[in-house]
């Protein structure tokens, strides 16, 4: 019924799951979207500044820090 799944296991080195299991929190359409673009500009702030300086230089830091601070990104900024 199912050839396709036969040995599927064995042609991964992987399993592609982000959960062994699936969180239980109940979370509204809004405030997920409102995470994945804060999530999207994380990175973006994240990639731009290795591309203009190297890893956690002084440079990377203090510009990682201004564009987290220019999104309100709380957690992430140094006091």
């Amino acid at each position: 019924m199912f050839e396709f799944f036969d040995g599927f296991e064995n042609d991964f080195a992987h399993n592609l799951q982000f959960y062994e299991t699936p969180p239980t929190v109940n979370m509204d359409y809004t405030h997920a979207v409102n995470l994945a673009i804060q999530r999207h500009q994380v990175l973006l702030a994240v990639e731009m500044a290795g591309r203009r300086f190297p890893k956690f230089s002084e440079n990377y830091m203090k510009f990682l820090d201004g564009q987290l601070r220019e999104i309100n990104f709380q957690i992430a900024i140094s006091s």
